[in-house]
Protein backbone atom coordinates (compact mmCIF):
# COMPACT_ATOMS: atom_id res chain seq x y z
CA UNK A 1 0.00 0.00 0.00
CA UNK A 2 1.22 3.47 -0.81
CA UNK A 3 1.93 5.75 2.15
CA UNK A 4 -0.34 8.45 0.66
CA UNK A 5 -3.26 6.00 0.48
CA UNK A 6 -2.67 4.94 4.06
CA UNK A 7 -2.52 8.55 5.27
CA UNK A 8 -5.63 9.55 3.33
CA UNK A 9 -7.60 6.62 4.72
CA UNK A 10 -6.51 7.27 8.29
CA UNK A 11 -7.38 10.95 7.98
CA UNK A 12 -10.79 10.03 6.55
CA UNK A 13 -11.32 7.79 9.56
CA UNK A 14 -10.65 10.76 11.83
CA UNK A 15 -7.24 9.77 13.11
CA UNK A 16 -4.78 12.47 14.03
CA UNK A 17 -1.24 13.26 12.99
CA UNK A 18 0.35 11.19 15.75
CA UNK A 19 -1.52 8.03 14.76
CA UNK A 20 -0.95 8.69 11.07
CA UNK A 21 2.77 9.31 11.50
CA UNK A 22 3.20 6.11 13.50
CA UNK A 23 1.28 4.11 10.92
CA UNK A 24 3.32 5.60 8.07
CA UNK A 25 6.55 4.74 9.85
CA UNK A 26 5.50 1.13 10.40
CA UNK A 27 4.45 0.87 6.75
CA UNK A 28 7.71 2.37 5.50
CA UNK A 29 9.72 -0.01 7.70
CA UNK A 30 7.80 -3.01 6.41
CA UNK A 31 6.44 -3.84 9.86
CA UNK A 32 3.18 -5.13 8.47
CA UNK A 33 2.09 -7.21 11.46
CA UNK A 34 2.67 -4.29 13.84
CA UNK A 35 0.78 -1.99 11.48
CA UNK A 36 -2.18 -4.35 11.34
CA UNK A 37 -2.18 -4.64 15.13
CA UNK A 38 -2.12 -0.84 15.43
CA UNK A 39 -4.91 -0.41 12.87
CA UNK A 40 -7.03 -2.93 14.76
CA UNK A 41 -6.44 -0.92 17.93
CA UNK A 42 -7.54 2.25 16.13
CA UNK A 43 -10.60 0.38 14.86
CA UNK A 44 -11.52 -0.69 18.39
CA UNK A 45 -11.20 2.90 19.57
CA UNK A 46 -13.48 4.07 16.76
CA UNK A 47 -16.03 1.40 17.70
CA UNK A 48 -15.91 2.53 21.32
CA UNK A 49 -16.57 6.10 20.19
CA UNK A 50 -19.43 4.93 18.00
CA UNK A 51 -20.99 2.98 20.86
CA UNK A 52 -20.71 5.98 23.16
CA UNK A 53 -22.38 8.14 20.51
CA UNK A 54 -25.15 5.56 20.20
CA UNK A 55 -25.69 5.65 23.98
CA UNK A 56 -26.02 9.43 23.76
CA UNK A 57 -28.56 9.13 20.95
CA UNK A 58 -30.50 6.56 22.99
CA UNK A 59 -30.55 8.93 25.99
CA UNK A 60 -31.80 11.73 23.77
CA UNK A 61 -34.51 9.48 22.33
CA UNK A 62 -35.67 8.55 25.84
CA UNK A 63 -35.77 12.21 26.85
CA UNK A 64 -37.77 13.16 23.76
CA UNK A 65 -40.16 10.28 24.40
CA UNK A 66 -40.67 11.33 28.04
CA UNK A 67 -41.35 14.93 27.08
CA UNK A 68 -43.78 13.91 24.32
CA UNK A 69 -45.53 11.56 26.76
CA UNK A 70 -45.95 14.41 29.26
CA UNK A 71 -47.37 16.67 26.53
CA UNK A 72 -50.06 14.11 25.72
CA UNK A 73 -51.26 13.98 29.34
Amino acid sequence: MKIKDLSDNLASAGLGKTETDLSERLCEEGQTEELIHLLRKFRCNLLDEMHESQRKVDRMDRLIHRIEKELIK
